[in-house]
């Protein structure tokens, strides 16, 4: 997984990226993400990586540049989900 979150204002502000994983190991101490409750798009691909998330993320670019868009992206915690070496999901918290 993957974590975009503490958004300054939006995606030209400051914002800060997490890697995660659902395995944990030994006794480091780990930093954690709370997904925010809300309304979010989601987005999925499917293709070799990295191919699936470039492609993924154009559709996501494409849907919000509108000048009026359908949904409004509310920058408080997205994230991608790789479910498997060629298929993932991005959601993106809407308003």
């Amino acid at each position: 997984m993957q974590f975009y979150c503490n958004y300054e204002s939006d995606f030209i502000g400051e914002f800060d990226v997490l890697a995660g994983s659902d395995e944990l190991e030994g006794d480091v101490a780990y930093d954690s993400v709370t997904i925010q409750e809300g309304r979010y798009l989601v987005f999925e691909g499917s293709r070799s990586m990295p191919q699936a998330v470039i492609e993924t993320w154009s559709k996501i670019w494409e849907c919000f540049s509108s000048s009026e868009p359908e949904y409004i992206r509310a920058y408080t915690t997205d994230f991608e989900l790789y479910k498997s070496d060629s298929e993932i999901q991005i959601f993106i918290a809407i308003k």
